[in-house]
């Protein structure tokens, strides 16, 4: 069970980064386009 739930944490963090990620990608594309 305590296994699972960590492993949900972990995920929950890489798909946070992955958006983080993404978000900064887009305004780098604003940026060199505007």
């Amino acid at each position: 069970m305590f296994f699972v739930m960590v492993e949900g944490v972990l995920n929950r963090g890489a798909k946070k980064s992955e958006d983080e990620g993404n978000y900064l990608r887009n305004q780098e594309i604003d940026l060199r386009e505007g």
